[in-house]
């Protein structure tokens, strides 16, 4: 019996075009409960060959995984590289920290930002950031 007592978020990208031809990005989240361990010596090494820096290996109930390739684990996001079903009921994720873009997780707020007021993490410029801070160059 694997136990699942870590919290993992699943974000799941919508890419959306408005009427001005503005693309923008939104994600979803599906929170789920799993089972962290640092991956083996030997998948560290092969990733490493291929230019990867492997972490983690999640495990979560097979059901929770819709084809995510993000995820968010203790407030860092993880690109999954790989995903090994292990049987019909456990499902394993492979885990590497996220680089390139920024990206702006759901808010975890309850609601709206006062009026007036951009959303923390994004930007009026539609450059995504993370935690408030654009990357801008700046």
């Amino acid at each position: 019996m694997v136990s699942l007592d870590e919290r993992l978020i699943l974000l799941r990208e919508t890419v959306s075009k408005n009427a001005y031809g503005v693309i923008s990005e939104q994600y979803s989240e599906t929170q789920c409960f799993c089972g962290i361990e640092s991956v083996t010596q030997n998948e560290f090494a092969l990733m490493g060959k291929l230019g990867l820096k492997p972490t983690y290996r999640a495990t979560i109930r097979a059901e929770m995984y819709g084809g995510e390739k993000l995820c968010l684990y203790r407030d860092e996001i993880y690109d999954i590289y790989r995903v090994y079903k292990k049987d019909k009921e456990y499902a394993e994720l492979y885990l590497t920290p996220k680089e390139g873009e920024p990206v702006t997780p759901p808010p975890s707020d309850d609601g709206p930002p006062p009026l007036g007021q951009e959303p923390s993490g994004t930007s009026l410029s539609g450059e995504a950031s993370i935690g408030g801070v654009s990357d801008d160059g700046d």
